[in-house]
């Protein structure tokens, strides 16, 4: 923030007018009777205003906004909040892969899977995640919506790209939260860890807030990683979430939109697309299938070079033979059809579907 004649007391009188001009100093204070300097029109504009060479004026505004800069170094800096919180990288990480996916960004995909690494080599320590990380340490053992939020990020991450450390960090969160958090009486999950510090009250978060909760995020993605492994305590875990919820959705549903969407899932289970070749035919054969708003489709290209942790009633065995081509299979509930060798032959199964 800058007082006006303190602005004027650092420039000369033509850094000034420009300074002046381009920041509305002349106009009265927008912040708590200072300035908090904001361009109030184009640079183009202020120049032809001012009718000054162009040169000139970027000369000008270039030495004012350097005294101001060396003015401004000598105060105190304001303090600083530059801590990584696991779940809101997992909406962060969530969002870069689904956007990347979707708008061909390939640079967002790998700033989503840059974080998804850090998180997994410096957040998770002897099996156990944390909520926070900072000045080369993480602290605090995680919460729910920590292991929601980065289970929904990895998700995404999967369906831009299978890599096996992402779909076994998955499972490893998923069965973690199933053994800490789960409310094996009531259903549905509880924010802290079975061994957290006694609270008065332990909540289990359902409505719809500045972030969504976490009981709503967890039955989404436990439903979707149920029916990818063919796992069925995820599928039982989210059922029980919902059934815990129904009377607060009933009473409420314009708060619980993120339970209603599991909800959703659950009624109407997920169509998988799953394709099985080479690393670098994958591609080809997912693009034609992902366009268009079909939210109960997940399409997910596994490489036979991960040859791990995979959906179980996919084919273990394959040939060498069989491993140089693509082979895609549509999935319902925990059924597969029969493998799909041909893109066009895909195509016009999803139409019957």
């Amino acid at each position: 923030m800058w007082r006006r004649d303190e602005i004027k007391r650092l420039l000369t009188a033509d850094e000034y007018l420009v300074v002046e001009t381009l920041y509305r100093l002349d106009k009265p204070a927008n912040f708590e009777g200072k300035w908090n300097l904001h361009r109030g029109d184009a640079w183009h504009a202020v120049v032809d205003r001012l009718a000054i060479a162009r040169d000139e004026a970027d000369a000008l505004l270039a030495s004012a906004r350097a005294k101001l800069f060396t003015a401004r170094s000598k105060r105190i800096a304001p303090g600083r909040d530059d801590k990584i919180l696991t779940a809101w990288n997992g909406i962060a990480i969530r969002g870069m892969a689904k956007a990347g996916l979707v708008l061909g960004e390939p640079k967002w995909i790998e700033s989503a899977t840059r974080a998804a690494d850090f998180i997994g080599k410096r957040m998770v320590i002897d099996g156990n995640l944390y909520a926070t990380w900072r000045d080369g340490r993480a602290r605090h053992p995680a919460y729910l919506d920590d292991y929601a939020n980065l289970l929904d990020g990895l998700l995404a991450l999967l369906h831009a790209r299978w890599r096996e450390a992402d779909i076994r960090l998955a499972k490893t969160l998923a069965d973690t939260v199933l053994a800490r958090f789960q409310d094996n009486e009531g259903g549905g999950f509880f924010f802290t860890a079975h061994d957290h510090e006694r609270l008065i009250h332990r909540p289990k978060p359902s409505i719809d807030d500045a972030m969504p909760p976490g009981n709503g995020v967890l039955a989404r993605c436990l439903n979707l990683l149920g029916h990818l492994l063919g796992e069925s305590r995820y599928l039982d875990a989210a059922s029980g979430t919902l059934r815990w919820a129904r009377a607060a959705m009933e009473q409420y549903p314009a708060g619980h939109s993120t339970l209603l969407a599991a909800l959703e899932d659950e009624v109407t289970p997920p169509e998988l697309v799953i394709v099985r070749g080479p690393r670098v035919e994958l591609e080809s054969w997912l693009r034609p299938i992902r366009p268009g708003f079909r939210p109960w489709r997940h399409a997910f290209g596994i490489p036979y070079e991960d040859s791990g942790l995979m959906p179980g009633y996919m084919p273990r065995l394959v040939s060498a033979e069989k491993q140089r081509q693509c082979s895609a299979y549509i999935c319902k509930g925990l059924a597969c059809s029969l493998p799909i060798h041909s893109q066009q032959e895909l195509a016009d199964a999803l139409k019957s579907v």
